[in-house]
């Protein structure tokens, strides 16, 4: 249709960009993209400056006969996406209100199978979502007042996940259920203040808050306890009060002034922060050991927000450049040195030059060199020294003698093989894209595990090389019950039950040995008793029935002072052995003592460390424990935060502890031989080999599965539940053994299978052992990390440690958060808070998780981990963090890879193998993270660059898409986002923009039901103004560009009065 004859369809000047060009300051050229389009300013080709071509074609596939158009092909869709090596995805569309029923990639059109479909109610709500598998998720409505949401899951064909949402009177998220839990429906709260903003979240709880009060206790309910929120008159949170808190103490107050924050939490430590006008975080002032007489640690940025420099203390200096499209050029750290950065015309590292290892001279360089698929997939890893070659293949084809794929069904867009120094490593998946078997071959042995799954994608059954099967079972909770071996009669976990928060309450290991978890009302852990005869105790402070075999009390100074460290540890079994620990001004750890002053388990240490983290002493506490066996440290530090006196190589890895041993390190900076012993590693960085008799099998996952000796004769089953180790099967006697662990996963108890005690240990903060009893083999010891007989470090996935010292052997990686400067040194292990944090090696998302889906052993404040407290004192536990690394995939610090998709919800990663997908939060002050969108988004990139959980944003930032911003905004509306007008009214700048764009906003509606996870898209519409007001829509501009925030609550969706409420608000 053409409404001016005179612009007929072979006027080609129509506005479309068909080119697009990024000025790279370092070679002085321009990097292009280039599009295509059809007649109908379709976008019908891109092509990256590296001459990858991607395809559109919008062949129409519709989904029934209503509504089409006959005799024409309307175009209205893009129905197919195809990329460089000829892979496809598909969409297929209802006609009528234009949402897709089904999309499918290159594997089902090769099955020949639908992918996945959707169905919609006459409000095109949907109402169903259909994997490949049988694995469905269904939604219900209803729409009367007060409206509620139902959402379905299957877990197998006989048992679903139910959850609920009610919404309240303005379409706010109240009240959830979990309604499909046995042990009782799970309720969680929200109340809101007239300007609608969070004032009161109750934990989760058995008790029904769907009631008008709701109660203020819940009967035998540790966990039951409310946080209330306060603010200022610009909604600036001032203070929060946890549940066990009140408005005068114990709760955390943010104060601020211009342009500082200071704030301060429950015990009173402060930290205050300066930004500048565009919002950057530019100074944090630490105590010193006042905030009168501040260390202030100092960030400066470039005209592109890239950050340029860290100052701290005066000190520490850390200087990064940039080219003029912002990648990192050289990155220059104290610990480090300088390391050097190049890229090919797509972005994707080429190069990294850094300090060689094993030898101090900065000036000597080696070179780690990358290649990649027409897909941008790495294909190879190359270093100039002797580390190994590395090589990678996708899609079933073997690259470059590389292992074959087991098999092709269902390989496009997947790693199906690796080929490193130690090996091969191959690996299958099923019709949903989950691990079906991993075949690792290493040291010329070859070995398989083999997985099975749920309808929910939870792990059902893992075979073992030895053909050890273990299955798991799950409540309608979605909760793991059980880990059984049938054929072998053995019973690792039985009858698992937990609390209103998912947290494990209760377990079964063997016939008889019984472990209890209680939590108190901030969800901190304040029990853990584990027995094999006797009465297991009935709350925290039951003093009447004590476990036999391992039994803690846990102290936080509740009511008082509590802002999540931990400050007592009582042993109930041997009150000689309780712990208790004091902290410095920035939250370190400062003292730690046994109750007992004598002999023989009585010790008493200090801890000093200068400002910039480095622990330099560790010493005995005067006179009360002369006598006692405590540890001893007294160091200095140099400006590279190293141990003076030591010696470290160029790219800081400490290759010389006079006196006691010499270490080297391959190009990855990963310790390759001490004391005689040479460690080799596979193509992902796990350690598979040690020279002096052991092979490691992994699977899918980042701890050990199975050990056998050199020849590939097995001598160990680990058995894991709820993402703990669990249990070992010595083999070949298939003797059965136990693991009871501490708050920080530390084994500080080994049994029989019997509950016979056959190995016991306390540990010192930082990691050294005190030994009870000693007649186990058990080298897993603090948080659960293997430490090594021939060394004494412990095995940390990327680095050693050593708990004599309590620092790393070699920098991290990935560096620190720069809101607390305590973590920017590349040495210090958890910022000197062993007592309460793990190691956490990441930085970009933590996975969130919820009562509906997590256990709580994995699950604690709302962020996915291994053990059981976060440094907010919602549980203490080493949070899962998800990063982007130098090849541009997605890992985490356990190196375990991830795929990740956005939707309104959030960043949604999924691992291979794993028993779930995930939702992403960024943590702030890290590096941008980009994703490219898929599915209903696919066309779309996403740089996230922020988030803000206080206004439930997971993650914020920037898109660009591919077509026109009309093709932006359909493409929205077919993921199921809704345009809403009141948006424009939002007094935040880029709305009514009075230059360059229009804003259309779009909100999705949220999960589960109408609220929160919602997401929040801002289409940039370009326009060229004319005087007078006058405005002319450049409706074909390509790329659309725009900004987003996903997870927040949506306002409109309380109906229509909700709607006119709020657009009221915003007009007046």
């Amino acid at each position: 249709m053409h409404y001016n004859s005179a612009f007929s369809s072979s006027y080609l000047t129509r506005g479309n960009l068909t080119q697009e060009s990024r000025w790279l300051n370092t070679d002085a050229t321009w990097k292009s993209t280039v599009h295509t389009y059809d007649d109908l300013g379709n976008l019908r080709s891109s092509t990256d400056p590296g001459g990858h071509i991607t395809t559109y074609s919008y062949t129409d596939d519709w989904a029934n006969t209503a509504c089409i158009p006959t005799d024409v092909n309307t175009q209205a869709f893009v129905t197919q996406v195809t990329n460089h090596l000829g892979h496809r995805t598909q969409k297929r569309y209802f006609p009528c209100p234009g949402l897709v029923q089904r999309a499918r990639d290159e594997n089902d059109i090769l099955a020949g199978r639908d992918g996945t479909t959707y169905s919609f109610d006459f409000m095109n709500r949907l109402v169903a979502q259909n994997l490949a598998d049988g694995g469905q998720t269904a939604y219900g409505f209803n729409d009367a007042v007060p409206f509620r949401k139902t959402t379905t899951q299957k877990i197998t064909s006989a048992t679903n996940l139910v959850t609920e949402v009610k919404l309240d009177g303005l379409g706010r998220p109240s009240i959830t259920k979990l309604v499909s839990d046995p042990q009782g429906v799970v309720y969680t709260r929200t109340d809101y203040d007239a300007l609608s903003r969070k004032a009161t979240e109750w934990n989760p709880s058995r008790c029904n808050f769907d009631v008008d009060p709701p109660p203020t206790s819940c009967s035998g309910e540790s966990t039951f306890g409310t946080t209330q929120y306060q603010y200022d008159a610009l909604s600036r949170a001032t203070k929060v009060i946890p549940p066990d808190g009140s408005s005068s103490s114990n709760n955390i107050t943010t104060a601020y002034s211009g342009n500082t924050v200071t704030v301060t939490d429950q015990a009173g430590k402060q930290r205050r922060s300066y930004t500048d006008a565009l919002g950057r975080l530019i100074q944090v002032d630490e105590p010193n050991p006042t905030l009168s007489t501040p260390a202030v640690t100092t960030y400066t940025y470039d005209a592109l927000d890239n950050l340029t420099n860290v100052l701290q203390s005066g000190s520490r200096q850390r200087t990064f450049t940039y080219n003029s499209l912002s990648q990192l050029l050289s990155a220059s750290n104290p610990e480090s040195g300088t390391i050097s950065y190049s890229y090919d015309n797509d972005g994707n590292l080429l190069a990294k030059a850094s300090p060689a290892p094993n030898q101090t001279n900065p000036a000597v360089t080696v070179t780690t060199t990358f290649s990649y698929d027409e897909l941008h997939r790495l294909k190879q890893k190359n270093y100039s020294d002797t580390t190994p070659l590395v090589k990678y293949s996708y899609d079933g084809v073997a690259y470059l003698g590389c292992a074959s794929a087991l098999s092709t069904s269902n390989s496009i867009g997947r790693r199906t093989a690796m080929c490193d120094g130690a090996g091969q490593e191959s690996w299958s998946y099923d019709v949903v894209g989950r691990l079906l078997i991993d075949r690792r071959t290493t040291n010329s042995v070859t070995k398989d595990f083999t997985y099975a799954y749920n309808l929910d994608s939870s792990l059902a059954s893992l075979t073992y090389p030895n053909n050890r099967v273990v299955t798991y079972a799950y409540n309608a909770a979605g909760r793991a019950l059980s880990a059984v071996d049938a054929a072998n009669s053995i019973n690792y976990a039985l009858n698992a039950s937990y609390a209103p928060q998912g947290a494990l309450s209760s377990l079964q290991n063997g016939a008889n040995i019984v472990s209890t978890f209680y939590y108190n009302n901030r969800l901190q852990p304040c029990r853990i008793s584990v027995k094999s005869s006797g009465t297991a105790p009935t709350q925290c402070s039951d003093a009447t029935n004590i476990g036999n075999m391992l039994d803690f009390t846990y102290g936080f100074n509740a009511g008082t002072s509590n802002n999540g460290n931990v400050a007592s540890i009582a042993n109930n079994r041997n009150t000689n052995r309780s712990q208790s620990f004091t902290y410095d001004e920035l939250n370190r750890v400062k003292t730690a003592q046994t109750q007992a002053t004598t002999q023989p388990h009585c010790w008493g240490e200090t801890f000093g460390y200068d400002i910039w983290g480095n622990l330099l002493t560790i010493g005995g506490i005067q006179p009360q424990y002369n006598g006692c066996t405590q540890e001893s440290l007294s160091v200095g530090a140099t400006a590279k935060n190293q141990i003076g006196g030591y010696t470290y190589d160029a790219a800081g890895n400490l290759i010389n502890n006079p006196g006691v041993a010499t270490y080297s390190y391959d190009a990855e900076n990963r310790m390759t031989t001490t004391a005689g012993v040479t460690y080799t590693y596979d193509g992902d960085g796990k350690r598979v080999k040690k020279s002096n008799g052991k092979l490691y099998w992994y699977g899918s996952g980042s701890d050990p599965l199975e050990e056998t000796d050199l020849s590939g004769t097995p001598t160990a089953d680990y058995i894991f539940f709820n993402a703990k180790r669990t249990a070992r099967v010595d083999l070949p006697s298939a003797t059965v053994h136990y693991y009871f662990a501490n708050h920080l996963g530390s084994a500080n108890v080994v049994t029989s299978s019997t509950g016979v005690i056959q190995d016991e240990s306390d540990f010192y903060p930082f990691g050294g052992e005190r030994t009870v009893t000693d007649t186990d083999p058990n080298q897993y010891k603090f948080t659960g990390k293997e430490r090594d007989a021939e060394s004494g470090l412990d095995f940390f996935d990327a680095r050693y440690y050593g708990s004599n010292f309590g620092r790393f052997m070699s920098p991290d990686l990935l560096g620190g958060h720069l809101e607390d400067p305590q973590t920017l040194n590349k040495y210090s292990y958890v910022r000197n808070l062993p007592t309460t944090l793990t190691d956490p090696t990441g930085l970009d998302f933590n996975l969130s998780c919820t009562q509906t889906k997590d256990n709580g052993s994995t699950c604690q404040g709302g962020v996915q981990g291994t053990t059981t407290t976060d440094a907010n004192g919602k549980s203490t536990f080493t949070a899962t963090v998800i990063s982007s690394d130098a090849n541009g995939g997605l890992v985490d610090q356990k190196g375990n890879q991830y795929n990740a998709t956005v939707s309104g919800a959030g960043v949604s990663f999924s691992q291979a193998g794993s028993n779930q997908s995930s939702t992403g939060v960024f943590i702030n002050g890290s590096n941008a993270t980009t994703v490219q969108g898929s599915g209903d988004l696919a066309g779309f990139s996403f740089n996230f660059t922020y988030s803000n959980m206080r206004s439930g944003v997971t993650a914020g930032g920037t898109f660009t898409y591919s077509g026109t911003y009309g093709q932006a905004e359909g493409a929205l509306m077919n993921a199921g986002f809704q345009n809403y007008f009141g948006d424009t009214f939002n007094p935040i700048p880029g709305h009514f923009s009075t230059y360059n764009y229009n804003a259309v906003d779009f909100r999705s509606p949220g999960r589960p039901g109408a609220g929160a996870g919602s997401g929040h898209f801002t289409v940039r519409e370009p326009v060229l103004r004319i005087e007078h007001g006058i405005t002319i829509r450049l409706s074909q501009t390509v790329p659309t560009t725009g900004t987003l925030h996903l997870g927040e609550h949506n306002p409109y969706t309380g109906g229509m009065w909700s709607h006119i409420k709020e657009v009221l608000k915003y007009i007046f």
